[in-house]
């Protein structure tokens, strides 16, 4: 066991022995669990000993409370005491035991079930360099601190000596530590990753990432792969400040932290009174979202029932308009005859809407609107009123069994989940009379959790296009001609190259393609310049190789087919009050009269159809004003003019405002109406492409629409394909899972913020994998993934372990480090000639002692210029200074007893106990000074007591 974990048992098992002295005869039998109480009698032989199953729970109680992260998924760990044996087991397998001393280390019989606990997963990465970390280090979220503008905004910033500064990289202070109690780790390295750390702003982070990346470099063509990256959470925690000092200055507000967070100008907090009734809580709530917010717009008028948000919500480069519409549950889905939620819930819902808005924007209400729907109809139905102060638990419940029974599990779930937020909010502001939080009760879906059998099959089918799917877009892609058919196939292609939503792909700019060489292996590397959905930082999406020629040609055929309405964009950008008129119809320009053939060819391409029933259609559609004279009809040109202006795209010339995106610049534009097979094409007006585009022309039921059916194309079993855009995107990943690919380096290339997402996307069979893990375990046959990280070694029996007094050993720059890494991970952060587990053998390696003398040299500098520091004045220089003393005098110590000739080559040399005390060893060392304080303080009362 772990010398600092070990005498923190050692220390509670002697105060439990204490604590049994007179309930046994002999109080070192006691239990090392014992039970608090126990209704039952005691089990011969298991006396106040504690059941499993109490003391799982408890440990699960426990640890839920420290709400502690994963740095793989981004969520919180649920910790068992399973995954802790789990744990054990598969660093076991990492540091490259034999699967007999796996079943020792987990004390089985045998060892047929040692494999079950063996779940490894590849954490030795490889090569990182400063791109990578700095893309990587947003989605891992190892730093773990506070960003702070200055030494003002520290917890401790009327305490100077809470500065923290590296003499290897700068002389300048870098962060401040709010922690008040004693810390002996190395500074900086072991602070990155220190909740209480708080880096300034303008700190030297980035010569420290740099140096650290030197370092980690070098040592991996050096030493021991585990010891060389040992540092990687700690750059990547480096790399996540780096990242968010270079930030614009816009996003610095939400990130930086200071003693006392103002609140932006542009959202109204409500405070309500404890002492008053929910109702007037309710109705100032309702006034101040009703006055004071102007989220969605200043001209919005509160007491409409439909809102038009679309300014606010919805897709980028939208042309259709996004509306809120309160209804109640019956008429939710009516197109007319909508009828209004009942006050003063409905004003209640758009209060919560607007306020909601105001301090976490949603993309999409609908099912936030579902939600206050079924939870209207529930609260008339059980109260008779539609007063949502009235609002209870069972209301809830009965809103809840209507989303169940209405939706499909997965909605049901989102909706509620929204009920619940709503049920906080009314909690939280004191809307309601009876205080009472309601959880959502609706259960997830489940839906793919099983990797086998029928389950996985039809998951599969439904995630991810078939074959024939591939079939058919590859046919259509090589001879398709009209507008549809290149648009659709094209638009396949590209996401059939790289994990990429639909949303993204039709907002791409004309010039996208980005074309590098690999500086290691010469190869062309081919990309496509990204800007991720969801607040995604910009990117280059790499295209694999044999999609290199197929993405170039699909892009080409784009430009292209936009080609004619990139003409339009650019004419209204230089004259956005004139209607575009082609060189030979310049001469209408003007015109107080105009017949109903001039205007068809003014505002439609010419198809050799019925011109006079389409421009009477026209007409009336857009409400231009006509004249009669005689049989003919006549239309003024400013009329014409003033009702196609109209139909400019909302926010034009850009496309998209967030990334500057303007329509000029956009790789796909079409005419209006060009890909409707019905309606005409417009001459003189244009529109961006929606993803709805796509989808519906791919996934649609309709023979109309479907390109599929349009070709003759059908399933093998003779049912109609349809595919949806974000199919591609789980076939890609699930590719990478099955190959294999890092979490995080697919989270990256999918363009998420958080590996977390990445398994909702995992669709690899339980037989793939048992393929896999037979071809990897098969003599010579090549290995994949982590059981390729796995160490070759002979078994060795239970007996001869147990003999082994240094289990494994990890070379290092000065030696070996015997640490197994099987019980914990390292706890110095790499101050390997501060730690008692790093020996150096005499004359085994001379690049190992030429590495000591180099390190003391250099630590007899750094100790220089630390005094130097103190002597001016530095505060935190005393740190570096006795930090230094403390390692140059171990390093000394080290150097003597390599030069002394009495000691013989090949001895191992092992220095004492260092006094840089780990996390743990902290604690034990807390809490003996915190007993020996209460026993003085006893001693002190039972004196004044006599």
């Amino acid at each position: 066991m772990v010398k600092a974990v070990g005498e923190l048992v050692v220390q509670y098992a002697a105060a439990v022995s204490t604590a049994f002295v007179k309930k046994l005869d002999d109080p070192l039998e006691a239990p090392l669990f014992p039970a608090a109480f126990h209704r039952k009698p005691w089990a011969p032989g298991f006396e106040h000993h504690r059941e499993p199953h109490g003391l799982s729970a408890e440990l699960r109680n426990l640890l839920s409370g420290l709400n502690v992260i994963s740095e793989r998924t981004g969520k919180a760990m649920h910790v068992t005491p399973v995954r802790f044996r789990r744990t054990f087991g598969t660093r076991a397998a990492q540091e490259g035991h034999g699967v007999l001393v796996i079943a020792e280390l987990l004390d089985h019989a045998d060892t047929q079930n040692a494999g079950v606990y063996v779940e490894t997963r590849p954490d030795i990465a490889g090569r990182i360099d400063k791109a990578v970390a700095l893309e990587l280090a947003p989605i891992a979220q190892a730093f773990a601190g506070k960003l702070i503008r200055s030494e003002k905004d520290a917890t401790r910033f009327s305490e100077s000596s809470s500065r923290i500064r590296d003499l290897r990289i700068a002389t300048e202070p870098l962060a401040s530590c709010g922690q008040h109690s004693f810390c002996s780790m190395s500074t900086p390295i072991a602070c990155y990753t220190c909740e209480s750390f708080e880096p300034w702003l303008d700190g030297p982070h980035e010569k420290l990432l740099d140096f650290l990346l030197v370092k980690r470099d070098r040592q991996l063509s050096a030493i021991d792969a585990r010891i060389a990256t040992v540092l990687d959470r700690t750059i990547l925690a480096v790399a996540h400040v780096v990242y968010l000092c270079n930030l614009p200055p816009k996003d610095w507000p939400r990130l930086l932290h200071r003693r006392s967070k103002p609140i932006k100008s542009d959202v109204v907090i409500f405070l309500p009174k404890a002492k008053r009734a929910a109702r007037t809580n309710l109705s100032d709530f309702i006034n101040l979202c009703r006055n004071r917010l102007t989220v969605f717009g200043e001209s919005l008028s509160f007491d409409d029932d439909i809102w038009d948000v679309s300014g606010s919500v919805g897709s980028k480069g939208s042309k259709f308009a996004i509306r809120l519409r309160f209804s109640n549950w019956a008429t939710a889905t009516l197109k007319t005859a909508m009828v209004p939620m009942a006050e003063p819930f409905k004003s209640f819902a758009k209060a919560y809407i607007r306020y909601g808005h105001a301090h976490k924007p949603r993309a999409n209400y609908s099912n936030c609107l579902t939600a206050l729907q079924a939870l209207e109809k529930a609260l008339v139905e059980l109260t008779g009123t539609a007063d949502p102060s009235e609002l209870r638990p069972d209301v809830f419940n009965r809103a809840a069994q209507d989303l169940k029974a209405s939706f499909k599990l997965a909605t049901a779930y989102n909706c509620g989940s929204d009920l619940q937020a709503i049920s906080r909010l009314l909690c939280e502001l004191r809307l309601v009379i009876v205080p009472s939080p309601w959880k959502n009760s609706i259960p997830p879906a489940t839906k793919g959790t099983n990797r086998v059998g029928q389950e996985l099959d039809d998951l599969r089918r439904e995630k991810m296009p078939s074959p024939a799917a591939f079939y058919a877009l590859a046919h259509i892609f090589q001879n398709g001609v009209d507008a549809e058919d290149v648009l659709v196939s094209s638009v396949c292609a590209v996401l059939c190259s790289a994990p990429s939503r639909i949303s993204e792909v039709v907002l791409l700019p004309s010039v996208c393609e980005v074309r590098q060489v690999d500086k290691e292996t010469g190869a062309t590397l081919y990309g496509l310049g990204w800007r991720p959905a969801k607040d995604g930082a910009p990117m280059v999406k790499y295209i694999a190789t044999p999609m290199h020629d197929i993405v170039g040609q699909a892009l080409q055929r784009l430009r292209i087919l936009s080609a004619p309405a990139l003409e339009l964009v650019r004419w209204y950008e230089k004259n956005p009050t004139k209607l575009y008129l082609p060189p030979e119809l310049e001469h209408l320009r003007g015109k107080a009269h105009l017949d109903m053939r001039e205007l068809v060819s003014i505002v439609f391409v010419d198809d050799g159809k019925d011109l006079k029933s389409r421009a009477f259609q026209w007409v009336r559609s857009t409400n231009v004003p006509v004249t009669k004279k005689g049989k003919k009809v006549y239309a003024d040109f400013a009329d014409v003019e003033s009702a196609v202006l109209k139909m400019l795209p909302r926010g034009f010339p850009l496309l998209d405002k967030e990334q500057g995106l303007k329509y000029s610049d956009a790789l796909m534009v079409l005419r209006r109406q060009e890909l409707d097979i019905i309606k005409v094409t417009y001459r003189c007006m244009f529109q961006p492409i929606e993803p709805q585009d796509i989808n519906s022309r791919i996934a649609a039921h309709f023979t109309s629409l479907n390109i599929f059916r349009k070709h003759g194309f059908k399933e093998d079993d003779g049912t109609h394909i349809r595919v949806s855009t974000h199919k591609f995107r789980h076939y890609l990943n699930t590719l990478a899972q099955a190959n294999n690919m890092d979490q995080l380096d697919l989270a990256r290339w999918s363009g998420r913020r958080n590996v977390s997402q990445n398994a909702a996307y995992d669709h690899v069979s339980d037989r793939e994998v048992t393929q896999k893990l037979r071809l990897a375990l098969q003599g010579d046959a090549p290995a994949v993934g982590p059981i390729s990280r796995l160490h070759r070694v002979a078994l060795i029996p239970r007996d001869e372990f147990a003999r082994l007094r240094i289990p494994t050993a990890h070379t290092t720059d000065y030696g070996y480090c015997v640490h197994d890494f099987t019980m914990l991970p390292c706890t110095k952060h790499q101050d390997c000639l501060n730690c008692e587990e790093q020996a150096c053998i005499k004359g085994m390696d001379y690049r190992m002692e030429a590495n000591i003398r180099a390190a003391q040299s250099e630590t007899r500098l750094l100790l220089g210029r630390a005094k130097q520091a103190l002597d001016d004045g530095e505060f935190g220089a005393d740190k570096w200074v006795a930090h230094q003393e403390l390692t140059l005098g171990r390093l000394d110590s080290l150097c003597s007893i390599l030069d002394d000739p009495v000691i013989p080559v090949g001895a191992v040399i092992r220095l004492d106990d260092s006094p840089i005390q780990s996390h743990l060893e902290q604690v034990v060392q807390r809490r003996a000074l915190e007993g020996e304080s209460r026993a003085l303080v006893e001693a002190a009362d039972s004196k004044e007591g006599q």
